[in-house]
């Protein structure tokens, strides 16, 4: 179960869009960037938890939450679908507000803030900040209550079992 959750957070028209809607439409293009990347690799920190380390190359998701690696393969556009249920599409997302740019571990990165839709019948998330990679469009950071996502995306390799 804790695999599925880390995996969910992993894993984000004509009509007049809402204010914010550049900065919604930037935040959802990163999830669907993510959505599609070869690979990579994530290390999530809750607070007072060990760290879990998660990578997805291709159709598998490979989840190591301190008791080994373990991995699920996923439907071809698994990882697409999955990160549309998690961030929706841009006009779900909401009070998205673009920050001062930074720089994270040596990459210029845009800084936005958001709230993504509630899932299911959950309430509401809370606030969510997402590091975007200014030259290539990919999230590198996402964190929100509690939770610190870091995300890469070089020398991603299946894990040894």
């Amino acid at each position: 179960m804790r695999s599925a959750v880390f995996a969910s957070l992993a894993l984000m028209a004509a009509a007049p869009l809402p204010a914010g809607a550049d900065d919604c439409a930037a935040v959802a293009a990163a999830y669907e960037k993510l959505a599609v990347a070869p690979a990579y690799r994530q290390t999530i920190k809750t607070f007072g938890q060990p760290p879990v380390e998660a990578m997805a190359i291709g159709d598998m998701f490979y989840v190591n939450d301190g008791d080994g690696w373990q991995s699920i393969r996923m439907k071809p556009g698994g990882r697409a679908e999955m990160m549309s249920q998690v961030v929706g599409q841009s006009g779900g997302l909401k009070d998205c507000v673009r920050k001062p740019d930074q720089t994270l571990n040596g990459v210029a990165v845009k800084v936005y803030g958001y709230r993504p839709p509630a899932m299911g019948d959950a309430d509401p998330s809370g606030a969510q900040t997402l590091w975007v990679g200014a030259e290539d469009g990919l999230p590198r950071r996402m964190e929100t209550d509690g939770v610190e996502l870091d995300i890469s995306y070089d020398d991603v390799r299946p894990p040894k079992e």
